[in-house]
């Protein structure tokens, strides 16, 4: 008789700090003419929130096909909503589990985050920054980094998913996704590369990892991983005089690991991206209220990012400092000099485990992120996209945030 079980969180957050620049800027194509204007919304001031607020369902069962002894079917629904890549029912998947393998077939994280070991992993709080929710409340600068993911992670995609047990303890997996942008619908319109919350549509897109985990003492964890993803760009995006412009092939790597010793834990990871879905070509941009300027796309990366974690265990307490950093080229030239976006992110957190399943928590965060070319990049989006035909500029941003929370898990 298969059986059904409930889990979930619920999380209730409030946000508040100050921020050296909380206007946004819209920048705007009419009639073939780009200008800006201030935008509608600002960034800072308190704010509540219920990040990652969620509950899934749970069904399971024993079968006897091939290999399969179990199955298990998950309906994940969602307190989170971002504009149209988020949906009420983000995870919906069915796990087939053997003594060889475990297969997730539907729309679930790949193996490029499931595997993955690093800094990140260890912060409490609101996941610091590995979680999406300081990104919600802090502007970060335009052409600005600040995520864990590879450019173009597949999230919760439809796809396939194979990993296989752990063996001396290593393990493997491999994730497929024929389309990035398809998230439980047979058909989607095609959104082109980019999409409106910064995820790159890939097709034919894979994900690959490996990890190791052992106990190298009794009281001593050791966890190492290595990922990576390969995909094509969805579309060519058509300019605006019908011409195709090409973005470069997804490619990334990460490489991580964290170490546990008794009441101590440290974990660190690098991230490579190369080109990653930087625009092909040469184009003069011709930037609202200042000279035009020249994007190079040979001189253009995507980010590459370095975090690190320390994390003390006491009591009922964990006590988690953080640092991030990442930066790309932007294939701009400011002063000669091709110019780079550089974020640096510095989080604190202290979570107290008032039973189990109940956590309270105050967390602090430190952002300093620059872009000289922010309105540029922007304005190349929307001077050479036909369909993308405005777009937020966040010029440079220091900002320092204070978090207090609660979060119930079951």
């Amino acid at each position: 008789m298969p059986q059904i079980g409930i889990t979930g969180s619920a999380v209730f957050n409030m946000f508040s700090g100050s921020q050296s620049n909380r206007e946004i800027e819209k920048v705007k194509k009419d009639a073939g003419v780009l200008t800006s204007e201030p935008s509608a919304y600002e960034t800072g001031g308190p704010s509540f929130t219920t990040d990652n607020t969620k509950i899934a369902f749970q069904v399971d069962g024993q079968m006897d096909f091939a290999t399969f002894h179990q199955w298990m079917a998950t309906m994940m629904l969602s307190g989170d909503r971002f504009a149209k890549t988020h949906y009420i029912v983000p995870q919906a998947y069915i796990s087939l589990y053997s003594k060889y393998a475990t297969l997730n077939l539907g729309n679930y994280a790949g193996v490029e985050d499931l595997m993955s070991f690093g800094g990140a992993s260890l912060l409490g709080g609101t996941g610091g920054f590995g979680s999406s929710a300081h990104r919600g409340y802090v502007g970060i600068t335009t052409g600005c980094y600040a995520k864990v993911e590879l450019v173009g992670d597949s999230d919760d995609a439809t796809k396939f998913t194979l990993m296989t047990p752990r063996f001396w303890g290593f393990q493997l997996g491999v994730s497929y996704t024929p389309d990035t942008s398809k998230i439980g619908r047979k058909n989607r319109v095609d959104l082109g590369p980019i999409s409106d919350t910064d995820i790159y549509y890939n097709k034919q897109f894979w994900g690959f990892g490996v990890n190791f985990v052992e106990f190298v003492t009794s009281d001593a964890k050791l966890s190492l991983s290595v990922t990576g993803v390969t995909g094509s760009p969805r579309t060519a995006q058509t300019g605006p005089n019908g011409e195709d412009i090409y973005f470069h092939q997804t490619n990334g790597v990460t490489v991580g690991g964290d170490i546990t010793f008794d009441k101590v834990a440290l974990g660190a990871e690098y991230g490579w991206m190369g080109q990653t879905a930087q625009m092909k070509g040469n184009y003069l941009v011709a930037a609202p209220g200042v000279a035009p300027s020249e994007y190079v796309g040979a001189h253009a990366s995507a980010p590459r990012f370095f975090d690190v974690a320390i994390a003390f265990f006491f009591w009922d307490t964990k006590l988690a400092l953080g640092y991030y950093r990442s930066e790309a080229k932007t294939g701009f030239a400011v002063d000669g000099k091709t110019s780079k976006a550089v974020t640096n992110i510095g989080n604190a957190s202290l979570t107290y485990a008032v039973q189990p399943g109940v956590q309270i928590y105050i967390e602090g965060f430190y952002h300093l992120t620059k872009n000289p070319s922010a309105l540029y990049e922007m304005s190349l989006f929307v001077q050479q996209m036909k369909d993308f035909t405005k777009g937020n500029v966040i010029r440079d941003q220091r900002a320092l945030t204070g978090v207090v929370g609660v979060k119930v898990s079951f």
